[in-house]
């Protein structure tokens, strides 16, 4: 091979070789650009048997960083807070959160939690049985007048914080309506919990209201005395 084609051979190697190497250097570059991405993440706790938090935080802050289009692709679902309160006791608890409390995907990483601290109570969870108060709404059908109306079970189960069970004398059903009614009848609705209870069951969630309606009817013409008679309707248990 004469001198000039190895030149020319030469020139094209090193050719090559700079275009990879600028190739190299700038996908290198793009890969290594980092950005930074602030996500609402949801915070799951771990916590012992038997205990219940009141008003638990649900979501914080986390701003984390990484290469571009990693924090570009990352998405609400993939970031997540756990905290472990396995060996927490009742009352006050001050939590710290940290780096190793995110679930991330990989490569990227945590700069900051906001709020990097959370406030809790912890309560012990209990158990009662508390009587069911009907709650009736709305006026029956002209004539007719309400007697001493019955829930089946007239108690539930009623599972939750202790400190917020012992302020509950009863639960009540959800409204019952007497528009339009003249005759007895059973309904079946929801038994419903005061707004203060933060996590609780209830067993029955369910039980029948049984209404007996009475009506009023002449005794001895339209001058005479008027006695209540109870109207038909759902057999008397």
């Amino acid at each position: 091979m004469s001198s000039e084609r190895r030149q020319v051979w030469g020139l094209r190697v090193l050719s090559l070789a700079i275009a990879i190497a600028l190739w190299f250097v700038l996908s290198y570059e793009q890969r290594e650009t980092r950005s930074e991405k602030i996500m609402e993440a949801s915070v799951t706790y771990m916590r012992p048997d038997g205990v219940v938090i009141l008003d638990p935080v649900q979501r914080v802050e986390v701003i984390l960083s990484g290469p571009q289009d990693s924090v570009n692709q990352v998405g609400p679902q993939d970031v997540g807070v756990q905290v472990d309160l396995r060996q927490a006791r009742p009352g006050a608890v001050n939590v710290n959160l940290s780096a190793d409390d995110v679930r991330l995907p990989p490569g990227l990483r945590v700069d900051r939690i906001r709020p990097n601290s959370l406030l809790l109570t912890l309560d012990p969870q209990t158990t009662r049985r508390l009587p069911v108060e009907p709650q009736l709404v709305g006026e029956p059908a002209a004539g007719a007048f309400v007697g001493d109306v019955v829930t089946l079970p007239a108690e539930v189960t009623v599972t939750g914080p202790e400190s917020q069970l012992v302020t509950l004398d009863a639960v009540q059903t959800a409204p019952v309506s007497l528009d339009g009614h003249a005759i007895s009848f059973d309904e079946v609705v929801a038994v419903v919990l005061p707004d203060i209870l933060a996590v609780s069951e209830i067993e029955p969630p369910r039980v029948t209201v049984r209404v007996p309606l009475q009506v009023t009817v002449p005794t001895d013409g339209a001058g005479g005395n008027a006695t209540p008679q109870r109207s038909g309707g759902s057999s008397r248990p």
